[in-house]
């Protein structure tokens, strides 16, 4: 992390304030963004000066094979939100879903910032397909991997949000018949890349990116994936991070959908929740500052992890639900159990085969006098 001095100007009371946004909301919005940097508060003022006062940043923002997910977290940021942030802090110069233009003219908003030889960052959302020579996704009929590296040899730096545009995502998932991948994957030795994958990924870590640049005029520190240490460093497993943890502590898990420990909030490590092995901010960051999946009630699917939909999946099974008079032995299944210093506890993939009754779905196995109940939905990979 940098160390920076405080700005010529560090009281926020004399900022100019970006247009009509109060001065309550706009230190509310650097504060909180202090806070998704994991910076000390003493930064606020900094970073206040560095929102209010620095160039609007450019910014072209490609969409290739997406659903968009990335732009609507982005869209539902946290305050002020998104469009004083679009009109006073960035200069979106190029979005197909959010600009007014089309077609032709459109394209021709994105060739004026090629041309223009000014700096500018490059944001891509969506995996790149790559098979058949790219014809699978094209714009303008150009196809998206041209695009894409045409634009990223000429930004600043790039920010490939979510887990499409990190590594291909679903897309890429097998038997991936559009050769989909990320944007390392699409341009060859890259430099100057940020990941911050997620599906999708968190508005608040996408813009804290760019207020980071903003305030430092450098990347913030990235791990060997190239995902900001803020959002990626920590495992979402831990104490005083999920809220269901101090419940696993206890020996106090969920065994079943709508069971008491489901609906008292008890530890999902037992459904197969994947937090035990993902690293990610999202306990953190809530989206749209309200929620996240765990503390919604499902299990995490790790979806920040790298390749998830082939590692993690499948995420809901059928199982034999059944009542036992023995205790499962070692479980089993494509998530193998792991145990950590911190945790002290077996990560499992919540599916039981019994004496008297199976399916083709279960993998762990149970000796056991059973008794057969009807079916439920359950997680294996999430």
């Amino acid at each position: 992390m940098p160390t920076i001095p405080p700005a010529e100007n560090s009281r926020t009371v004399d900022l100019p304030l970006p247009h009509g946004v109060s001065r309550r909301a706009f230190l509310g919005f650097c504060s909180a963004v202090t806070a998704a940097l994991a910076l000390p508060e003493a930064m606020t003022p900094r970073i206040a000066h560095a929102v209010a006062s620095a160039p609007r940043l450019p910014v072209v923002w490609l969409a290739t094979q997406d659903c968009t997910a990335d732009t609507e977290s982005f869209l539902r940021s946290v305050d002020p939100g998104v469009g004083s942030l679009l009109f006073d802090v960035i200069s979106l110069d190029y979005h197909e879903t959010l600009m007014a233009a089309a077609g032709a003219r459109a394209e021709s908003s994105l060739d004026d910032v090629l041309a223009s030889g000014q700096d500018f960052v490059c944001v891509v959302e969506g995996s790149i397909p790559l098979a058949d020579g790219g014809v699978h996704c094209t714009i303008g009929g150009r196809t998206a991997v041209s695009i894409v590296q045409e634009v990223t040899a000429k930004a600043l730096f790039t920010m490939a949000v979510g887990s499409c545009a990190t590594d291909g995502g679903i897309a890429a998932a097998r038997p991936n018949p559009t050769g989909a991948t990320g944007v390392a994957g699409a341009v060859p030795g890259i430099t100057n890349l940020v990941n911050l994958p997620g599906c999708p990924a968190n508005g608040v870590n996408i813009t804290a990116a760019l207020v980071y640049y903003l305030t430092f005029r450098e990347l913030p520190p990235l791990d060997a994936a190239g995902r900001p240490l803020f959002a990626y460093e920590q495992r979402i497993h831990g104490s005083g991070r999920c809220e269901r943890y101090p419940f696993l502590q206890a020996g106090q898990t969920v065994e079943a959908w709508g069971d008491e420990g489901h609906r008292n909030g008890w530890c999902l490590v037992h459904m197969g929740c994947r937090g035990p092995s993902t690293y990610a901010n999202c306990y953190q960051r809530n989206w749209n500052e309200t929620t996240w999946p765990i503390g919604a009630g499902a299990p995490c699917i790790g979806c920040t992890s790298p390749r998830f939909w082939d590692v993690n999946s499948p995420f809901y099974v059928y199982r034999q639900r059944t009542t036992t008079s023995a205790t499962s032995t070692s479980p089993s299944g494509d998530q193998p159990t792991t145990t950590s210093a911190d945790d002290a506890t077996t990560t499992t993939a919540a599916t039981t085969t019994a004496a008297t009754t199976t399916t083709a779905a279960t993998a762990a196995t149970t000796t056991a006098t059973t008794t057969t109940v009807p079916p439920t939905v359950t997680s294996t990979g999430s």
